[in-house]
């Protein structure tokens, strides 16, 4: 029998040991939602345990500046924003998942990076992040040619009408959050990290990211 959205996080938020009670307030707002899938949902409230042990603020679907942002982490001087990506690729998009989530990454990484101080992405720990070269480098580094071309394939995808050359000039990514459900932890990857990674990758597959 297929278990309700409901118990399935319920059953869930059984795997925290010594949980604080803050993150039963986040699971509580997840639920309540019902806008998410269980995989967001349980990787959101893994990131808010995360960040709650370090002892900072932590918010889920919040607002700002017209834009719901997955996780909101405002500390003095220090206003972190994540959002998660799940890796799901629709069933029309089956025969280019890699371009769809790599639109799907920049899009996040313009919309929502120049809102925060730092700004991550959490995945999947069995997934790769699909960032395209151009956005882990400097802003003043970035080739406008490669960024019209990324414009081009998040419009492909996404639509995002609002996302244009400009966004992706001043968009910012500081790193990757990796997350692992089964361990219900997260592994911190910063930019340099995801640079060496990205390196790695097109290597061994000859792809170019954008």
């Amino acid at each position: 029998m297929k278990r309700s959205f409901e118990e399935e996080l319920r059953n869930f938020m059984g795997r925290f040991e010594g949980e604080d009670p803050r993150l039963r307030d986040i699971y509580r707002r997840v639920a309540s939602l019902r806008t998410m899938n269980s995989h967001h949902a349980m990787m959101e409230i893994v990131v808010a345990n995360y960040l709650l042990s370090e002892g900072r603020s932590v918010f889920v679907e919040e607002e700002l500046d017209g834009k719901i942002l997955d996780i909101y982490s405002p500390e003095p001087g220090d206003v972190m924003g994540v959002e998660v990506e799940t890796g799901y690729v629709p069933a029309e998009f089956s025969h280019a998942p890699e371009e769809y989530l790599m639109a799907r990454f920049s899009t996040k990484i313009a919309r929502y990076g120049p809102l925060v101080d730092r700004f991550y992405i959490a995945i999947s720990s069995y997934l790769l992040p699909m960032i395209p070269g151009e956005l882990l480098k400097s802003p003043e580094d970035r080739d406008t040619d490669r960024l019209k071309n990324l414009v081009r394939l998040i419009r492909k995808f996404n639509g995002s009408p609002e996302i244009d050359v400009k966004g992706l000039t001043r968009a910012k990514l500081d790193g990757i959050m990796m997350v692992d459900l089964s361990r219900v932890q997260v592994y911190h990857l910063d930019l340099q990290d995801v640079r060496s990674l990205t390196r790695i990758l097109r290597r061994h597959t000859g792809r170019r990211r954008r």
